[in-house]
């Protein structure tokens, strides 16, 4: 009888600790964002209706400040904003006014919008996807 209940003792704590290993880990904390943003990366632009764009961009990082430059429709940009490694956030705005909002959730990849108004088609919002 005392076998038994120890046999069952035991399963119970491996359930018990099983449950609270997966329960107390928050997602956030497999997200691997980069130190730093800076260099040069490969970028797809996409909008619906619209063909897909293959550009670059560069950044220059100083702590939490970026600036640097990207190309579009074959004409280059310059931006100023920020970084925030914490949540890999990026926020800036380029040279002809245009917000660029990009997360980085994976080491050698980001993704988010530019958007603003076109000189020819209002306003617009392109899907920014990139990688290094």
């Amino acid at each position: 009888m005392k076998k038994f209940d120890i046999a069952k003792g035991l399963v119970a704590l491996v359930c018990l600790v099983a449950v609270i290993g997966l329960t107390g880990c928050d997602d956030d904390v497999f997200d691997v964002h980069p130190n730093s943003i800076g260099g040069a990366w490969s970028c797809t632009f996409t909008r619906a209706g619209d063909v897909t764009l293959y550009e670059s961009w560069f950044f220059n990082q100083s702590g939490s400040t970026v600036s640097g430059y990207y190309t579009f429709k074959g004409d280059r940009y310059t931006f100023s904003g920020s970084y925030d490694d914490d949540d890999g956030e990026f926020r800036a705005v380029d040279s002809d006014n245009w917000t660029l909002s990009l997360d980085f959730d994976e080491e050698d990849e980001g993704k988010g919008t530019i958007s603003g108004v076109s000189g020819t088609g209002g306003f617009q919002t392109w899907n920014a996807k990139l990688s290094r």
